[in-house]
Parts: structure tokens; sequence; C-alpha cells
């Protein structure tokens, strides 16, 4: 009977509880976020090398008129049969002690006193199994009310051994779960395992990106994203649209909802291009695989410093055959392929937009990007 009893509550809270609590209806994205709103952030690193990338990231997109709170979770493996904890090293008063931390979360704090005004960094320390850190990751970032959650995905060192290549692939294997489980957006940030280690300097920091854009729920959500880092002058942006050759021969009468999404997010992208040439659209048609490809590879000699790409593309894609053949389905057909060619890139960022209902077009596409660019949308 004991036996029994045990099995059935086991079962019972397997199937009924759910550690992560319960998830914001409609998600949380860049999308959605109100004008001059702060962009909360949840920044896993698991060792020192995704900080120089991470880093990276964090100061394309924030700056003055649009501020970023990043809670930084460092991902430390605990073994035995310990419980799992989650550590915050901030207090409310915003005191840190810093004899509680590692120099890998030091960094970060050193980072926000250089943007200070603009930018707040929460040190956290996860210690739980690595099979289960995914649980730690998507519950503070449910806590937080983030709307994007930042994963490291180190490419493979082929003359990476021991320790480090452990944690890596952990890191790697951990990506799949939030994906699943995450409660907003999630950016999977692909870096080179031997790339560089030196942080940005802070006077000569430039940024130059390129996106790669179809159309459909992940690709917007990386656009908006690659259009908040385009707020601030040291930001390039160049964005190649791909157009099937059957749907321009359609005409705007035949456009589907989606297509509609698709062009008022890319209209407002347009309408920030100035004669300086910081933001660049341009348009390529396309009529099959073969060719998509081939405009592809031609971004590789471009040498951005990041490339950024939605997880799914929209229809007319001509991709939708080639999942089969991806090394890293976490990253989708696009990010796979970048992650394998893409050597001249330091960074390549994967996005993810959770999807669930509740959302209206008009909060998603209009409110949420005007601030952006501070445009004035008629309703």
């Amino acid at each position: 009977m004991g036996m029994v009893q045990t099995g059935i509550a086991s079962l019972s809270l397997e199937t009924m509880y759910n550690p992560l609590g319960e998830k914001m209806a409609g998600g949380r994205s860049v999308q959605s976020l109100r004008p001059l709103s702060e962009l909360r952030m949840v920044a896993c690193v698991h060792n020192e090398r995704p900080i120089p990338f991470m880093i990276n990231l964090m100061d394309a997109m924030c700056s003055m008129g649009h501020p970023m709170c990043v809670y930084v979770l460092h991902m430390t493996e605990l073994s035995g049969r310990a419980d799992s904890t989650l550590v915050a090293h901030k207090e409310r008063s915003g005191f840190v002690n810093i004899s509680q931390m590692d120099a890998i979360l030091d960094v970060f704090i050193q980072w926000e006193k250089h943007n200070e005004g603009y930018l707040a960094v929460q040190p956290f320390t996860a210690k739980a199994p690595f099979k289960s850190m995914h649980r730690d990751v998507c519950a503070l970032a449910n806590d937080k009310n983030a709307h994007i959650v930042i994963v490291p995905f180190p490419r493979k060192g082929v003359m990476d051994s021991g320790l480090a290549k452990e944690l890596d692939q952990a890191a790697r294997n951990i990506v799949g779960e939030v994906l699943d489980g995450g409660p907003c957006t999630v950016g999977i940030l692909v870096y080179e395992v031997f790339g560089y280690t030196v942080l940005p300097s802070v006077a000569e920091c430039r940024h130059d990106i390129g996106v790669l854009f179809w159309g459909g729920v992940d690709d917007r959500e990386a656009l908006a994203c690659s259009a908040r880092m385009a707020s601030q002058e040291s930001v390039e942006l160049f964005v190649l649209r791909f157009v099937a050759a059957r749907e321009k021969e359609k005409g705007n009468e035949e456009w589907s909802e989606e297509r509609v999404k698709d062009e008022a997010v890319l209209e407002m992208v347009r309408a920030e291009q100035g004669e300086e040439g910081r933001v660049v659209v341009e348009e390529v048609e396309v009529s099959n695989v073969e060719e998509t490809m081939a405009v592809i590879r031609t971004m590789n000699e471009k040498k951005h410093e990041l490339m950024v790409v939605g997880r799914s593309q929209g229809e007319g894609s001509f991709l939708e055959g080639l999942a089969e053949w991806c090394e890293s389905p976490e990253l989708g057909v696009i990010g796979d392929m970048l992650a394998s060619d893409f050597k001249h890139t330091n960074a390549i960022l994967v996005i993810q937009r959770h999807e669930s209902g509740g959302n209206t077009f008009h909060d998603d596409y209009t409110v949420g990007l005007n601030h952006l660019f501070d445009i004035e949308i008629a309703k």
C-alpha cells in the first residue's frame, strides 16, 4: 500500500505541478514594448567565453533613450544530491557583495558602471544539475517579467577538450528546453569558441549588424530587436529582405494577414533610412532554394559583426524541406546554416518569439515599435 501511494503521489505531482509557475498570457516580446519603456533581459552565461559577445549585444541594445535591465544568470553545475539554489547578489538598496560573486558576474557589474543611468545589472547564480538548469532560467524570466532571454550556444571547437568542452555541450543542451518552456522571446547567441576574448572599449564600441528577413512571427521579432539596436548612432544596420517571385506577382490585394504585418514592421525600419546611411533595407527576389542559398552566402562577404535571424521563416522562403539536414535543429534552418558557414561573423543571434494569444496587431506592430524611431502613427 505504501508503494502504491508513493507511486500515485509522484505521478500526480509530475502531472499537475508546474515548477515554473503560470506563464503570462500572451507572452512578452521586444515588439510589445511600450514607448520609452525598459527592456528586461535575462542573459545566461556558463563560463567566461560568451562574455565579450554578451557585452557587445547588451551595448548594442541599450542607449540613453532606451533603458535596459539585465538579469545576468551564471549557470553553475551542482553535482550530488544537494538542493538546487538561485542566489541573488544585489540587495534592494543596490548594494552588491563582491566577495560572494565570482569574476564572471563582476565583469557585468563593471560594465554597468560604464553605462550608469541607462543600464542596470542584477547578478544571479543558479546552482543546479545542468539537466534541470532550464527551470531556473525560465523561472527567473517569468518572475522578472523579462521580454527576452539570451542563452549561449557555443560553436563546436575541434581543438577543445576537457572541462570547457563539457560545459559548452551542457550549455547547448539547455537551449532546446528553454525554447520549449520560455515565457517570453528567446534569443540564441551563437558565438565562436576560439573568438576574441577582450572586452570591447566603451569609447570605441561600434556595431555592424546584418539581418535576413523573410517574414513571419520570429523574423518580425528579430527585426524588432535589430531596430532597437539601430536607434543609436553607434549601430549600422543592413536588412536583406527576401521576396518570392510568385508573391511579388500577386499584388497588395492578395496579401495575407501575415504579409501585412511583415510590411508594417518593414515600413517602420525603412522610415529610419536617412542620408547618413546607417540603416539600409534591400529587397531581393528569389525563385527557388538554390537562389536563396546563393544570396545568403553573399552576406558572408560583408563580414557583419552580428547576424540576426528568426528561428523560423514565413511562407515562401523555399526552406521547408531543409530542416532534416540541420546539424543543430535548435537554431532553425537559417541559423544552422549561418553557424556552419559564416566564419567571418563574430556572433549570430537566432530569435524565437514566444507564441501565445492575447496581443493585437496594433499593440505589437504599431505601439510596440513606434518608440524605436519616434514615428507618429495615424490611428
